[in-house]
């Protein structure tokens, strides 16, 4: 066989050599891509990209428990005083955002108590107005902290509650007992029943513990209250859920 000597090397030489060249860059490609797929994988809930649908509820961890908030931009969130009671101004507590159609995808961040009312733990009801009057204080306002908030979620779109009307379509949104829930319902009163007092929607959405501070939306997915907590009062039934209206929250804090 004749050999042809190129630069004093053989040529079948050259040959062998260019082989095991790509053999070890295939190989080092295989164990990149390899890496880059495992990387995906436990990181999921920490890689964000343009098709990203994180909901613009958020579960609430503080010490007592778990609660909802709501996204409402400027890495604002709205919540139920009750769900931060046991916080003092500037107090940080834990969030979590999550992906609606995948339970595993998950962020997590921290939220810092800005502003809440003047909401107390009633020990006795001893009259209606009492009552009525604790509830229309059950509003707080976190600032999310350790992230930019819509790198992760849209804001939510904000309503006018004099739009509502008895019989609407609505959907509350939070985290009973700390797992994402996303309930269907209608509005049953526009005044509140209680006192006929127009600072509450009762509307007939399943609640549970956890969805107090989340979301009360209309059929297009707009802001109308914050929920404060499942009817247990005698004149609200037990299947019902008491919502602080948006317009009333807006005139007491700033979330713009």
């Amino acid at each position: 066989m004749k050999m042809i000597y190129v630069g004093g090397q053989k040529q079948g030489e050259i040959r062998g050599e260019m082989l095991k060249v790509l053999k070890r860059a295939t190989y080092v490609f295989a164990g990149v891509v390899v890496l880059f797929v495992l990387a995906i994988v436990f990181m999921k809930g920490y890689i964000f990209d343009s098709e990203a649908n994180m909901s613009n509820v958020v579960k609430v961890v503080t010490y007592e428990g778990t609660g909802s908030a709501v996204f409402v931009g400027n890495n604002k969130l709205l919540t139920a005083a009750h769900v931060v009671s046991g916080m003092a101004i500037d107090d940080v507590c834990d969030i979590e955002f999550q992906d609606p159609n995948d339970p595993d995808r998950k962020v997590y961040a921290q939220a810092k108590l800005l502003q809440k009312g003047d909401w107390k733990r009633l020990k006795e009801v001893k009259s209606e107005k009492e009552y009525v009057d604790n509830c229309s204080q059950d509003y707080a306002l976190l600032s999310v902290v350790g992230l930019k908030a819509s790198d992760v979620a849209q804001p939510c779109a904000i309503a006018s509650s004099t739009t509502a009307k008895v019989g609407d379509k609505i959907f509350v949104e939070g985290y009973p007992n700390g797992e994402y829930s996303k309930t269907d319902g209608t509005i049953n009163n526009i005044s509140g029943a209680l006192l006929k007092d127009k600072r509450f929607f009762i509307v007939n959405a399943n609640a549970w513990g956890g969805n107090s501070g989340g979301a009360l939306y209309d059929a297009e997915g707009k802001l109308l209250g914050i929920v404060t907590m499942v009817g247990n009062y005698q004149k609200v039934g037990n299947d019902l859920t008491i919502v602080v209206k948006i317009d009333h929250i807006k005139e007491r804090i700033a979330i713009d």
